[in-house]
This record gives C-alpha cells, sequence and structure tokens, in this order.
C-alpha cells in the first residue's frame, strides 16, 4: 500500500499534533501517570488513512517527541515506543477487519477502548516498570485508574472530528 502525497501531509500535520499535545500540553500526575491529548492524533490518522499510516504517525510522533521532551527517561524504551505504534495499527486494523463502513460513537469508543486497555495500559505500563524499576503489578492500579478516565475523552474527541465534521470522508474522497 503507498500513501500519497496528500496522506503524507495530513500525517505530517497529525504527528506535529501528536508531538505538541503529548510532550507540551500534558499533566505529568507521577512519573508513571501522563494524563493529556497526544494520542488522540494517532487515533485519528489510523482511522482516516488507515493502519499503516497510523503506524507510522505513532512511531515517528514518539521517536520525535522523545528527542523534545524525554520526560525524565533516559533511552526510549521499546514498549513505549511499539505501544505507540500500535495505537496508530490497531484501530485501522479492527475497521478492516470487521468491515465497517460506518463509523458511530459506540463503534469509536470500542476501537480506542480496546487499543487503550492493549497499548496504553499493558505495553506503556512494561515499559514504565523497565525505566523505573518499579513492579508491574505497583503501575498497573493507577494507571489504570487514568486509562479508564482517559478513554471515553479519547473516544468522544476522536468521534467528533471524524464522523461529526466529516474529516473521514473528506480524506477518504482526495
Amino acid at each position: 500500500m503507498r500513501l500519497s502525497t496528500r496522506q503524507i501531509v495530513i500525517s505530517g500535520i497529525l504527528v506535529a499534533m501528536s508531538i505538541i499535545l503529548t510532550r507540551f500540553a500534558s499533566i505529568m500526575f507521577t512519573p508513571f501517570i501522563r494524563v493529556g491529548f497526544g494520542p488522540i492524533p494517532i487515533y485519528i490518522s489510523s482511522i482516516v488513512l488507515g493502519p499503516l499510516a497510523g503506524g507510522i504517525v505513532g512511531g515517528i510522533a514518539d521517536l520525535l517527541g522523545f528527542w523534545f521532551n524525554t520526560f525524565g527517561a533516559v533511552f526510549p524504551n521499546p514498549y513505549v515506543f511499539l505501544a505507540s505504534i500500535v495505537r496508530g495499527i490497531l484501530p485501522g486494523l479492527l475497521l478492516i477487519l470487521f468491515r465497517q463502513k460506518r463509523l458511530t460513537l459506540l463503534r469509536v469508543f470500542l476501537l480506542v477502548t480496546v487499543t487503550e486497555l492493549f497499548a496504553g495500559l499493558l505495553l506503556t505500563t512494561y515499559g514504565l516498570t523497565l525505566i523505573y524499576g518499579v513492579s508491574f503489578r505497583v503501575l498497573l492500579p493507577p494507571r489504570l485508574i487514568a486509562t479508564l478516565i482517559q478513554i471515553p475523552i479519547y473516544g468522544f474527541v476522536v468521534y467528533m472530528p471524524t464522523v461529526r465534521l466529516k474529516i473521514l470522508a473528506w480524506v477518504r474522497s482526495l
């Protein structure tokens, strides 16, 4: 699958948005819990442009974002990097697998929930255990609470521009 020039440009804009929202518009409650809107452009790229573009947006946003602001980490963690890529691949892949032509709020919530539980909760939490040397069982409860709070916010914010503002149909018509 090849990406068109327009898809590459849109992907670049979404990478920039993700970096800004993750690195400069997030709140760190502890070294283990960051609340922000950084994954939203990655979700949008996956839903609108497909899993390939979504994975690329997630990976590039995480790598470039790490060099701008590491949030205290000494090295880029492969599990956190993989979680960003999975956030970009999984929603678009699930849409293809379930052959969903019409995107509803419930379907967006389902996509975000499955992706956040796997990528945001499991992969990222495991990556944080390697960075900080804290047990997975210790990190999981507070991260689970943060994830359960973020899922409905992410779902609603992803749904609004992609479906309600008809960006999905506009990009697919290009």
